[in-house]
């Protein structure tokens, strides 16, 4: 029994020095340009630090949230560092809610008093373009170009327009030409479909429409017009000259159209003048009939109605399809315009031009998204990487401390209303100076 004591005795006195060394040589070093790095035993610390840790474990409900298994917690020190302060380890999901049990281990912080936020980055375009480009970032990025279209948008400009130019000119009939072609092939379809839509559409719900919205508002406005042109042009016409030349043309005298002749003479003498006259008064009721109609809100809905429709429906949107794909993608003149511009030596020359100028600014703009050889990879790229090449970083949650209810009872995370980062940034290699 004696020997038996003596060996657990030692055993624990063994590992006793073993911690204590690791603590002490785990201290760590200093390297020459003041960055901290590990000693042999730094592990060992570590574990102690997390032995002395007392484990507690929470209950927290996750409404219109799905949580997995491992989720991290983080707390964000006083000081702005990031720290892990536990994790999800029983999640029992229903539907789109869960419910969790978190293990936590951060001392000195009691979860009873945070606040939980569950956070997720889906992945998405828009995820990737707010953790790349985040405001300050854009503001840099903008400041960026702002200074390089001042400095050299002039002289990129010069170069480039009549380039343009003349390869949209020569583009808009080649593509008339290809567009025309392309609809008299489908004319057979595009029959179909206005025979189709003429009943449904048409009359039964935009002639009803036009008749009781439409309709009122060009007699408003335009009534008083025309009533104004129509009592001048009455005054001005001749009863008497248009009555005997239509009698005249209707007897077997030999000189024939003389109402036709008055008409041409009343019309260039009298009516356009007239008309001319009350051009600013037309201009002035157009212009109210269109600013009226266009607000119409059962017009206007109506309208986007049938624009929804006519979008849903997929004969129209093979047809439209087909013949942009055959006046613009397939067209072959097109593309001979474009390759015949921009692989002339004008072009070569304006494009190595703004090459030569633009290289400066892309290469920035490229350490501003990405880093930089003596930088290592940008932290916002690197969570990127992890996100979309390894499925990493997509949940995780953030606790914020003296927010929380202070009970024992289960804790209510709420799903955050705002884009963020995952807190911490875990790279391939440690940035070296």
């Amino acid at each position: 029994m004696l020997k038996r004591s003596s060996r657990i005795l030692l055993g624990a006195l063994f590992w006793f020095l073993a911690i204590g060394a690791g603590l002490y040589f785990g201290r760590g070093t200093q390297r020459p340009s003041g960055e901290r790095t590990l000693g042999a035993f730094a592990t060992a610390g570590q574990v102690l630090d997390y032995a002395a840790v007392r484990l507690e474990r929470l209950q927290l409900e996750l409404p219109t949230i799905t949580a997995r298994y491992g989720d991290p917690i983080f707390l964000q020190a006083p000081g702005g560092e990031w720290l892990q302060a536990g994790y999800l380890e029983d999640v029992q999901a229903t539907g789109d809610e869960s419910t969790a049990t978190a293990a936590w281990y951060l001392g000195g912080t009691a979860p009873q008093d945070c606040r939980f936020v569950y956070h997720r980055n889906r992945g998405s375009l828009g995820d990737v373009l707010k953790t790349m480009l985040p405001p300050d970032k854009r503001t840099r990025l903008a400041e960026v170009l702002r200074t390089a279209m001042v400095d050299h948008g002039a002289e990129i400009q010069s170069a480039l327009q009549p380039i343009l130019e003349r390869s949209l000119r020569e583009t808009a009939p080649v593509i008339e030409e290809a567009l025309l072609a392309s609809l008299r092939a489908h004319r057979p379809a595009l029959e179909e479909l206005g025979a189709r839509y003429e009943e449904t559409f048409l009359r039964q719900r935009l002639a009803p429409l036009m008749r009781e919205e439409v309709m009122p508002t060009v007699q408003k406005h335009g009534k008083p017009v025309a009533r104004s042109i129509g009592q001048e042009l009455w005054r001005r016409a001749s009863v008497w000259r248009f009555g005997w030349r239509a009698l005249y043309d209707s007897t077997p005298l030999p000189e024939r159209d003389l109402l036709s002749a008055e008409f041409d003479r009343y019309l260039e003498r009298d009516a356009i003048p007239v008309i001319e006259e009350h051009s600013d008064q037309i201009l002035e009721a157009a212009g109210l009939i269109i600013a009226e109609v266009s607000s119409n809100p059962a017009l206007r809905a109506e309208l986007k109605r049938l624009a929804g429709e006519l979008g849903d429906d997929p004969a129209i949107r093979k047809l439209v399809g087909n013949v942009l794909r055959e006046a613009v993608i397939e067209n072959e003149g097109l593309k001979q315009v474009w390759v015949r511009n921009w692989q002339a030596e004008e072009a070569r020359a304006a494009l190595k031009m703004a090459g030569d100028r633009l290289e400066p600014v892309v290469r920035r703009m490229g350490d501003e998204l990405f880093g930089t050889r003596q930088t290592g990879i940008h932290p916002d790229f690197a969570r990127v990487l992890r996100n979309q090449i390894l499925g990493k970083d997509r949940r995780w949650i953030v606790a914020h401390p003296d927010q929380g209810s202070g009970d024992n009872g289960p804790q209510r995370a709420e799903h955050a209303t705002e884009h963020s980062v995952y807190p911490l940034v875990i790279l391939a290699t440690p940035r070296t100076p």
